[in-house]
């Protein structure tokens, strides 16, 4: 009878440790599961900022180049304007003469008018 008890525990303790184990077993598979996800959105994530570097680094690229082309814009920008102010200066410089040699004409011709009004009265 004792033997028969010994062996009942045996049995029950055998039973036990094998539903441990089985639990065991089936919270190593998740745990690996698991492993398995985080590895693969670790390898994810290794790839997006890999790629993201990739942008940044064109995108900084872009705009050096950007930034250049627009340093580039503002002095023949500046240029154009300082060329056009000169030569407006030029074209107001030339009105000014030219209005002079107009009014000079005007005055020898009103004068020429008057002499040969004079000398038809």
């Amino acid at each position: 009878e004792q033997k028969e008890q010994l062996n009942l525990e045996s049995d029950s303790a055998r039973q036990q440790l094998e539903i441990e184990v089985s639990a065991l077993k089936n919270d190593l598979l998740s745990e690996k599961v698991e492993y398995k996800k985080i590895k693969e959105m670790l390898t994810a994530n290794e790839r997006i900022s890999k790629s993201l570097e990739e942008s940044k680094n064109t995108l900084e690229e872009e705009v050096l180049t950007l930034r250049s082309e627009v340093a580039d814009c503002q002095t023949r920008l500046e240029k154009t304007t300082t060329e056009l102010k000169e030569l407006l200066e030029g074209i107001e410089g030339e009105d000014e003469e030219n209005m002079k040699v107009v009014a000079a004409r005007s005055q020898k011709k009103v004068k020429h008018l008057n002499e040969e009004n004079h000398n038809l009265k």
